[in-house]
């Protein structure tokens, strides 16, 4: 199973929806081709959204993202904007390589890219 991480949480909500539907197209784009794949943040924004009550902090969603890292054979690093500062992305990436988790990096058409 393939982990994809990528940058959400903005101060502005509309830049948090455009990583949600970057995601959704990431996961889509990754199924269609065949592999089997988890997009937490497919599944955390829906969420989020009608529950604002819960957070879109890293720490909100830390077990979780770390329990299905654990679960999966890869970590591919969805590279749009943002997530070079992304603290939730970082931590994801020390995360895998700590457990050996082989990571790669894709950009929004699903191509891998050199290792930043």
């Amino acid at each position: 199973m393939i982990y994809l991480a990528q940058p959400y949480t903005h101060e502005l909500p509309s830049v948090m929806l455009e990583r949600f539907e970057a995601g959704v197209h990431m996961a889509a784009l990754l199924m269609a081709r065949g592999h089997v794949m988890i997009a937490p943040i497919v599944h955390s924004h829906p969420v989020f959204v009608a529950h604002p009550e819960t957070s879109a902090s890293f720490d909100q969603w830390q077990k979780l993202d770390e329990t299905l890292i654990l679960a999966s054979s890869e970590v591919w690093v969805l590279c749009i904007d943002g997530w070079r500062k992304s603290y939730g992305v970082s931590k994801k990436i020390d995360f895998a390589e700590y457990h050996g988790i082989p990571i790669r990096y894709i950009d929004a058409d699903g191509e891998e890219v050199e290792t930043p």
